[in-house]
């Protein structure tokens, strides 16, 4: 079995590492003692693309209601269009 499969699974079935990997980046990088490295807003994951080539992204990440998510806070589209 692959070394990224095997973690998956582990994760899912909250095995060994696994178990604080499914806890999410804010609670690992805090375990850790790597606060500064988890990439995070609110202690929710942000979404897997980078927003600084639409500015007002970054902003929507930041100050969302549900953390760094798109679902309610897609700016881009106004962005791109001026």
């Amino acid at each position: 079995m692959k070394p990224i499969i095997k973690l998956i699974r582990d994760i899912a079935y909250r095995r060994g590492i696994g178990d604080l990997l499914a806890e999410g980046v804010a609670r690992v990088a805090e375990a850790l003692g790597a606060e500064a490295y988890g990439v995070h807003v609110k202690k929710l994951e942000i979404p897997a693309y980078d927003p600084r080539g639409a500015t007002s992204m970054g902003l929507a990440y930041a100050t969302a209601d549900r953390s760094g998510d798109h679902f309610r806070t897609w700016t881009v589209t106004h962005e791109l269009e001026t």
